[in-house]
């Protein structure tokens, strides 16, 4: 999870995600290029807006295939600039299926999955980065999950902002780690 905005491509550590797993990312991006990713590694991205200039949501497996979503019936799939946007990926491995949540509702989705997990970069993709988001943008907050969650749960997640993540203060983990050494002491003496 995030600790606070982005204004501008970051590498950060989704962590180990396996099989199903939701994409959270709450932004309001400035159309970056021919590609516009939000976030990806070596291996797959999560494109704004899939090359060259398309004006589609996608995902990219470099080297193998850029992948398009599909809208559901009366939604749109459209890429969105200039506006504040949650998004939410969904990987459903068991359906074989990604889908796409703009807002809290699914909008599109595709046939295959997407393995996007350690060390990875958001507003653009790889490092060096690649299809960064334009300048002027801004990563509100992200977050990944190791399940694939509800409609219900991305719904409640759109209109909850992310709120940044304090760092402990120093005095914080003086006091936090004096305590574990007491705690370490008394086993100590009791044995």
């Amino acid at each position: 999870m995030s600790s606070g905005p982005l204004t501008s491509p970051t590498v950060v550590d989704f962590g180990s995600l396996s099989g199903d797993a939701t994409y959270e990312f709450s932004f309001n991006a400035v159309k970056g290029g021919a590609s516009t990713a939000i976030a990806g590694n070596a291996a797959f991205a999560i494109k704004l807006d899939q090359w060259n200039e398309t004006g589609t949501f996608g995902t990219t497996q470099f080297g193998v295939a850029d992948n398009f979503f599909t809208a559901i019936a009366g939604k749109s799939v459209d890429s969105i600039f200039q506006a504040d946007l949650h998004v939410a990926i969904v990987n459903d491995s068991v359906a074989s299926e990604v889908k796409l949540y703009l807002n809290g509702e699914q909008t599109g989705s595709l046939s295959g999955s997407l393995e996007l997990m350690d060390t990875v970069t958001v507003m653009g993709a790889r490092d060096p980065v690649i299809d960064p988001m334009g300048d002027g943008s801004v990563m509100y907050g992200w977050a990944t999950y190791d399940s694939a969650l509800s409609d219900l749960d991305i719904g409640e997640l759109a209109v909850t902002d992310f709120e940044a993540i304090p760092e402990p203060s120093t005095s914080v983990l003086f006091l936090l780690g004096g305590l574990a050494l007491g705690f370490r002491h008394r086993r100590r003496v009791a044995a």
